[in-house]
């Protein structure tokens, strides 16, 4: 990882790209009656807004089932 002033541990805690999981983010804390389905963050390659996160979460349920037709995109930025 490049030093841009950052410190390395903070980047490697709290920036990431995932599949399920703990979802991050940046402002208030939303959906907590959902699955963090998919997580997009912004790193070197790609930048979302101000520094953002991108999420898609399900309910439980329709995971389960399979069923993303209620799926909600989420993103939020500094």
């Amino acid at each position: 990882m490049k030093d841009d002033g950052i410190k390395v541990p903070y980047r490697i805690k709290y920036h990431e790209h995932k599949i399920g999981g703990v979802a991050n983010f940046t402002q208030d804390r939303q959906y907590s009656q959902y699955i963090n389905f998919l997580q997009f963050d912004s790193s070197d390659g790609i930048m979302i807004g101000d520094a953002g996160i991108m999420h898609i979460f399900v309910k439980r349920k329709d995971l389960e089932n399979l069923d993303f037709s209620n799926a909600v995109f989420y993103f939020d930025q500094y």
